[in-house]
This record gives structure tokens, C-alpha cells and sequence, in this order.
């Protein structure tokens, strides 16, 4: 979920326990996560195996109301989303002292709804 998206998660099936607490999921696709409750039951730890760090993941009482609108389609929105999702998640654009509000603003505008699949993936 970003400010300007909400998209279904992935499905995994619950496979076992282990002895740390992780509750061990596997994936349609096989990948395999890991989730650590905290103790207050509100929060967890999430690992996927192989990668290097972890996210955390926070309750929530309910879905956003964002979550009940169909999410948008077509390029722009496909530019929007991603744009987004790297504006709140990315943590090194200062290290390596990249504007991306800039970025945004150079290539938002070459994004055009019907613009075909190929020229908008070679842009983003």
C-alpha cells in the first residue's frame, strides 16, 4: 500500500512452526517467508528466506478506504504507483543524493494513457 495504491498481497500457505517463534509460510510461487510475532500481538517481523533484512509489519484495525476503490489503470497510474511505492520505501535517495521529486518531474510528463507496455517499461 502506498498514498496512491492499495494491491492484493501474495497467498501463501502455512507450513510449520519453528522453535524461534517464526511461523513459516510458503508461497505459490515457493518462496518462503518467515513471521515473527512481537509479543503485544500487534506487530511482527517478516523475512523472506534469502534476503538480507527484514520488514515490519504493523496491524491494522481495518483495511484503508482506500482498499475498497478499484485501483486505477493504464499507464499514468502505472507511473503513479511506482513512482510512489519508491517515494515511501527507497531509503537511499539523499546517499546518493538523487531528487526524485526531479526524476518525477522530467519523465511524468513523457507518460501517456494507451502509450504501449514496452515504452512505458523502458521509461520506468
Amino acid at each position: 500500500m502506498t498514498a496512491v495504491s492499495c494491491m492484493r498481497g501474495d497467498t501463501a500457505r502455512r507450513t510449520g512452526q519453528e522453535g524461534s517463534g517464526s511461523v513459516i509460510y510458503i508461497g505459490d510461487d515457493a518462496t518462503v517467508y518467515r513471521i515473527r510475532p512481537a509479543a503485544d500481538g500487534a506487530a511482527a517481523t517478516l523475512h523472506f528466506d534469502g534476503s538480507v533484512g527484514d520488514r515490519r509489519l504493523l496491524r491494522l484495525p481495518a483495511l484503508p478506504a482506500g482498499c475498497a476503490k478499484a485501483a486505477p489503470t493504464g499507464a499514468s497510474a502505472t507511473f503513479d504507483v511506482f513512482w510512489q511505492t519508491f517515494e515511501e520505501n527507497y531509503p537511499f535517495f539523499a546517499a546518493k543524493k538523487v531528487d526524485w521529486q526531479a526524476v518525477r518531474d522530467r519523465y511524468r510528463p513523457r507518460v501517456h494513457d494507451g502509450m504501449p507496455g514496452t515504452e512505458l517499461f523502458a521509461l520506468l
